[in-house]
Formats: structure tokens, sequence, C-alpha cells
């Protein structure tokens, strides 16, 4: 009986993608915000820039412009609210193949600009702005050893969900 060595591939680091580095991040966002005086849903743009670090986590600076239309809040029709949301995470990521999964924790504020009209055609704006944790989710898909494609679930404690997708690039 004898011995055979066997090469094992290495599935987490087959590909030439760094490791380590800066990166930046377009996406498309989708939100909704469910509270008891508050249900809607608005869609807009983000951008990140982060650091990759050799052990798979990364510190990320994400700010989210949203706008939520036509919105009915205690019976007072709202035309629009935009929100700024701005947050500083941690997040780990592993590696997969082409496929990099993480978690995602996070600090950050929010800036909320709305217009409120009134049933006699009054209006008033106001702003408001809040701070909180935010916990999520996501995969990057690496299309080249720089290019990735990236779907990110993320939950606000603001009762706030953030579905997002977009390119990320490393350099």
């Amino acid at each position: 009986m004898g011995f055979t060595p066997v090469i094992a591939e290495d599935r987490m680091s087959n590909r030439n993608t760094p490791t380590q580095g800066f990166y930046l991040g377009l996406s498309y966002v989708d939100s909704e915000i469910d509270t008891d005086s508050l249900d809607t849903s608005g869609d807009g743009e983000g951008f990140s820039i982060g650091y990759r670090f050799n052990n798979g986590l990364s510190v990320e600076y994400t700010l989210n412009q949203i706008d939520y239309d036509d919105i009915n809040h205690f019976g007072t029709q709202i035309t629009g609210i935009e929100g700024d949301f701005q947050f500083l995470s941690i997040m780990y990521q592993g590696r997969f193949d082409k496929w990099e999964p993480y978690i995602r924790f996070a600090y950050g504020d929010s800036d909320l600009e709305e217009v409120q009209i009134y049933t006699d055609g009054s209006s008033r704006s106001f702003s408001s702005g809040d701070t909180g944790y935010a916990t999520g989710f996501g995969t990057d898909y690496a299309f080249t050893d720089n290019f990735s494609f990236r779907l990110e679930y993320t939950f606000y404690s603001e009762n706030q969900e953030v579905l997002s997708l977009g390119p990320v690039y490393r350099f």
C-alpha cells in the first residue's frame, strides 16, 4: 500500500484579486421605512469608499441619498422626503472563488428634509436628524481582479431596510 501526494486547490485564494487596499463603490439604493406613524418606500443612489486589510476586515464610509415620494403620515399628505444616510462600517469579508460574502456593523446618522401639504392648501417644511446602528450582509461577485458587483441588505435602527446593488472597483 502506497501513498500518492495530492495537491488540493485552494478555493479561498485562487484569484489575483487584491486582498488589501482601497476601493470605491457606486450603488442603486431601494429603501423602505416602516414605523407606527410612517410607512413609505423610496430609491436613490449611494457612494462608498473603503480600505480592506489582508485579514478580511474592512473599514468603509457610505453615503446613501434616497428620495421618498407621496407619503401619508398621520393623515397629512407629504409630497416628499429627501434623506442623506451616512455611516461608518466595520466589515468582515470571506472569499470563495469569485464570491466574497460579508457582514457589516455600522454606526451613522440620517438627515431628512420633509415637505408637508395640508388639506387646506397650506404647507410647511422641516428637517430632522438621527443617529443609530445598522447591520447588514451581502456579497461581492468578482468579474475581474479589480472589478466586482455588490448586492447588499442593510437594516438601520430606525426601522429602515435598504437593498443596494452596484459596481465596486479595487485599486
